[in-house]
C-alpha cells in the first residue's frame, strides 16, 4: 500500500469507527413482533440472551433462534487487529518523521562534527564530538548527561560500548590509539594502533566495532587495515580491506558473529560498496555499486547491525537522492530504505536502540543526532 503514515493512520481511525458501529448494532436488542402470547412468552426466555433474536413466522406464530451473531463479532475483530498491523507498522520508503537533539556550537549538548555514536545496555547514547575534541553523554531522549576529554586533545572518531567500557578511536598529532573509559568517563587506559607500513602514512583509525566476545576490530583506513585486539589490548591479528580498489576509502566497521562488514566510500568505480571478510580476514564477498537504485550507494560511511539479522548503511551524501538509510540481510539482500520527509540523514554513523525501537544517526550536514525509528 503506497501510502504515507498519517494517511494509513486516518484510515485506521476510519475502520475502527465503522467496526464499533457494526458492533453496536450487533448486540443492540432486536424487537419482536407479537403474534400472541405465546410468541411473547418465547421473547421473555431469550432476554437473557442477547446474542440471539427470535423470529416470528407471520403464518404460524411459532417463534425459532436465529444464528448466533459471537463469531461474526469476533471474525470481524481479528480482521480489524489485522488491518490495523497492515495499516500502521512503517513501510520501507516511508517518509520518516526525524527527532533530532544537538546543533551545532561548543556549549553542552552541541556538537562540531559529530563522528561516531554508541549506546549502552540503558540506552544512554555517546557522541563523538570530533572538532570540539570530547565525547558527550546524553540519555536515550536527548538529554545532556556529561562531556569528558583530556589533554593532548583527543580527536575521536568511531566508538563503541563493550563489556562496560567505551572504546573510542583517536587520531591525532601523537598517532592513532584506541583510548578506553569506564562508562562515567574515567580514562583506563591507550592501546596504540601499529603502522603495519602496509602503506606509506600514520595510522588513522576511524571506526571501532566488537564481537561480542572482549575482541575489538579497528578499521585503520589510511593504511585500509582492520587490527584485531583481544580483550587485554594484545594484537593478534590483522588484514587488509582495500582489495581491488587503489582507493578504497574504508571508513565504517560492523561485526556479525564471524564475519567483518567494511564500508568502501570511495567515489570510483571500484567503490561505494560493501565488503565482508571473515574474523581472519578471508574474502566473503561484495555488494552494492555507485548510483541512486536499490542496493546502490554515495559515500556509505555509517553503518550498523539491526535485529541481529541485518545491516543498515547510512549514505554520507547531502543530495536529497541520497538522504536514505537502505537495510539489507547480512548476505547482501536488499530489504528495504527509509529517507527523511525533508533535509538528510547525511549518516556519519549510526546506532540501533533495539528495545526502544530507534536508530540514532549522527548527522554531519548540521552537527545534530536524528532519531527515526526501526524499519
Amino acid at each position: 500500500m503506497n501510502m504515507s503514515i498519517s494517511g494509513r493512520k486516518a484510515l485506521s481511525l476510519l475502520t475502527i469507527v465503522c467496526f464499533c458501529g457494526l458492533l453496536e448494532l450487533a448486540v443492540l436488542p432486536v424487537p419482536v413482533r407479537a403474534c400472541g402470547a405465546a410468541a411473547a412468552d418465547r421473547s421473555a426466555e431469550h432476554d437473557e440472551q442477547p446474542n440471539y433474536v427470535v423470529m416470528e413466522s407471520a403464518s404460524h406464530g411459532a417463534g425459532k433462534k436465529a444464528r448466533s451473531l459471537l463469531p461474526w463479532i469476533v471474525g470481524g475483530g481479528v480482521v480489524l487487529a489485522a488491518l490495523l498491523v497492515l495499516l500502521l507498522t512503517k513501510k520501507s520508503g516511508d517518509a520518516v518523521t526525524v527527532e533530532e537533539f544537538g546543533g551545532h556550537g561548543t556549549t553542552d549538548g552541541l556538537f562540531d562534527d559529530p563522528s561516531g555514536i554508541a549506546l549502552d545496555d540503558d540506552g544512554n547514547v555517546y557522541v563523538s564530538d570530533r572538532d570540539n575534541r570530547r565525547i558527550q553523554k546524553f540519555t536515550a531522549n536527548g538529554k545532556f548527561i556529561k562531556k569528558w576529554g583530556f589533554t593532548p586533545g583527543l580527536y575521536p572518531h568511531g566508538l563503541v560500548v563493550d563489556g562496560g567500557r567505551l572504546f573510542v578511536c583517536d587520531v591525532n598529532t601523537s598517532g592513532s590509539n584506541l583510548q578506553i573509559f569506564d562508562l562515567e568517563g574515567n580514562h583506563q587506559a591507550a592501546w596504540k594502533v601499529p603502522d603495519f607500513n602496509v602503506l606509506s602514512g600514520s595510522p588513522a583509525a576511524v571506526d571501532v566495532d566488537a564481537d561480542g566476545s572482549g575482541n575489538l576490530y579497528v578499521l585503520d583506513n589510511i593504511n585500509r587495515v582492520v587490527v584485531v585486539y583481544n580483550a587485554v589490548g594484545t594484537v593478534s591479528g590483522h588484514f587488509r580491506v582495500d582489495r581491488d580498489n587503489p582507493w578504497p576509502g574504508p571508513n565504517g566497521i560492523a561485526v556479525a558473529g564471524n564475519q567483518v562488514f567494511v564500508a568502501e566510500s570511495s567515489d570510483n568505480q571500484y567503490g561505494n560498496r560493501i565488503n565482508v571478510f571473515t574474523t581472519s580476514g578471508a574474502f566473503v564477498r561484495t555488494w552494492g555499486s555507485p548510483g541512486s537504485g536499490a542496493g546502490q550507494f554515495r559515500n556509505p560511511i555509517g553503518i550498523a547491525l539491526m535485529g541481529g539479522a541485518s545491516l543498515i548503511v547510512g549514505d554520507h551524501n547531502v543530495a536529497p537522492t541520497f538522504a536514505r538509510i537502505q537495510k539489507f540481510d547480512l548476505g547482501g539482500g536488499y530489504q528495504g530504505v527509509i529517507q527523511p520527509a525533508s533535509g538528510s540523514f547525511y549518516a556519519k554513523a549510526l546506532a540501533v536502540n533495539e528495545p526502544a525501537g530507534k536508530i540514532y544517526v549522527c548527522a554531519g550536514n548540521n552537527d545534530t543526532i536524528l532519531v527515526v525509528d526501526t524499519f
